[in-house]
This record gives C-alpha cells, structure tokens and sequence, in this order.
C-alpha cells in the first residue's frame, strides 16, 4: 500500500504514455454489470467471484498490458470495494458469518493481488487511494516508480462505480462505473504533461478520473479542479 504525499505549491511532470484502454469504451455500451469484459486470463472459479469494481478493473488491465511480460503496477480507487463492505457489515449487523472469500477480495489492493498472481508476475504493486485527487496521485505515483528505474514499464489502473445507497448522498454528479488503465512507458507514442496547483476554485464536480477521459480519446487538454488542487493536462 502507498500512502499519497502532500502535493507542493505547484507541480509539473511529463508523463511518456505508451498505451491505454477505457471501460466503457464506446458510449453506446451498456454499463451493465461483466458486459463485454475481457478476462480468459483469469481462472474461471476466480471470474466467479470478482465484483463489478475488480471485474472493470481486470478487464482493462489485461487489455493495456497486452502481452508485455512483465509491468509495474499502480492500482487505484476512490472508494474500492465498498458495495462488498456494506454487504459484509451489514451480515454483521444481522450477526450472520462473514464469508471469507468476500473479506479477502473487499481490500484495497486485491485487485493488484489477482492481477500478479494471474500473469505470474512478480513486479511491485502498489495500491492507492487519495480521496478525490486519487487519479492524479496515481500518475504521480506512477512518474514517480518510472523516473527510479526507466527501463520498466509501470501501469495505472483506475476504477470507481457509484456509491451505495446508504452513502448516495456523498456520490460525485455523474458517477457512473467505469474504468481505465494507462500503461507509461519510454517507448511512448504519446507523452502526457500534468500540472497540479493549489486552488481556492469552485470545484469541478464529477469525478476526475471521467474528465481525463477526453484527453484518452482525442488527446484533448482538459482540467479539474477539487476542494484543494487544480489538475491541468495537455
């Protein structure tokens, strides 16, 4: 697990991106649960029990790595599997057993877990969550991990869905599942420069990770700004 730092005043780094893959990825796919998921790589008694959240997260992961054999990875998510968690606190509240199968898949990095142990791949994995900011943290952390060794390529994998019901009150506009991968590499095709500054904005609202998508799509700048920090990119 990595604790996101404080970002300072003003930040800039160059981000070289060498693939992606977007779930959905057309806006004319259904946002149904396991629709047009990719996951041979995984083993079918574990595919029976990954949540939607893991599902998404899997999906595009397997896509953006393709057949690279070894990578990096920084998973992230704003609030992870929490659907499980209330289902698990409230067979709780009703004194039922917890299942231990849905405890080990309801923590923060076993997305990372499933993913390693899947492709037999041995590299770090770090998993990630910052609050509104999560997305850019997980660039940061990403820039970061390439800048220490260069020839290894690290992948950011994204994924949020809306929150219960019982939270829904705290559920950014337009929410919705969803989820991406970016695969950072100095064999890029494209290099990303993302800004971060302390703002005293009005924030954006929405999620940041769905206002990046454009810049995934068409290469377009964009920014969002949260209760603390303004993100550009271009």
């Amino acid at each position: 697990m990595s604790k996101a730092a404080i970002i300072p005043t003003q930040l800039s780094i160059r981000v070289p991106v060498l693939n992606w893959a977007v779930w959905p990825h057309d806006a004319s796919v259904p946002e149904g649960p396991a629709h047009g998921f990719e996951l041979q790589y995984i083993d079918a008694m574990t595919r029976r029990r990954l949540s939607n959240l893991t599902r998404m997260a899997l999906h595009v992961a397997g896509v953006c790595v393709g057949k690279t054999p070894r990578v990096r990875t920084v998973f992230a998510s704003r609030h992870g599997e929490l659907h499980r968690t209330v289902d698990m606190l409230t067979s709780l509240a009703h004194a039922e057993p917890l299942s231990p199968t849905a405890f080990g898949l309801s923590v923060h990095n076993a997305s990372a877990g499933i993913f390693s142990i899947a492709r037999r791949d041995r590299s770090s994995a770090t998993a990630l969550a910052a609050g509104e900011d999560t997305f850019g943290y997980a660039l940061l952390e990403a820039h970061v991990q390439l800048r220490s060794d260069p020839a290894a390529p690290v992948l950011v994998v994204y994924a949020d869905e809306p929150l219960p019901q019982v939270y829904a009150a705290r559920s950014c506009a337009g929410d919705r599942p969803h989820a991406l991968a970016v695969l950072l590499s100095h064999e890029a095709v494209r290099d990303l420069t993302l800004t971060a500054n302390r703002s005293t904005e009005a924030p954006s609202g929405g999620m940041q990770s769905l206002a990046f998508l454009p810049w995934l799509a068409q290469g377009e700048s964009g920014s969002w700004t949260g209760h603390r920090h303004t993100w550009r990119w271009h």
